[in-house]
């Protein structure tokens, strides 16, 4: 219900139909819950140009790799046959 509500006055605030404080009265009984998240939102959608260092990258790729599953055999075979270099025909 509250990703309901908060896409809805996302939506209202970001189209200027209304503000968070009328949101936030609107949903009063979600409000505890809705301000935060509203806010962070917001902020969020005021980030330009976020671009990952080189070395973020290079980290979550190594992460990422250390926690895939290694290959079945089956699969180990067909990557090798996939990509050995092709003869010309």
């Amino acid at each position: 219900m509250i990703e309901l509500i908060l896409d809805e006055c996302l939506e209202d605030i970001l189209i200027r139909r209304a503000t968070v404080a009328e949101c936030l009265a609107k949903y009063a009984d979600y409000a505890a819950e809705l301000g935060p998240l509203l806010d962070t939102a917001l902020a969020i959608s005021q980030v330009t140009n976020v671009r990952p260092s080189y070395e973020f990258k290079a980290a979550m790729r190594a992460r990422l790799t250390r926690l895939a599953a290694p290959p079945s055999p089956r699969m180990r075979k067909r990557l090798v046959e996939f990509l050995a270099p092709r003869r010309a025909s």
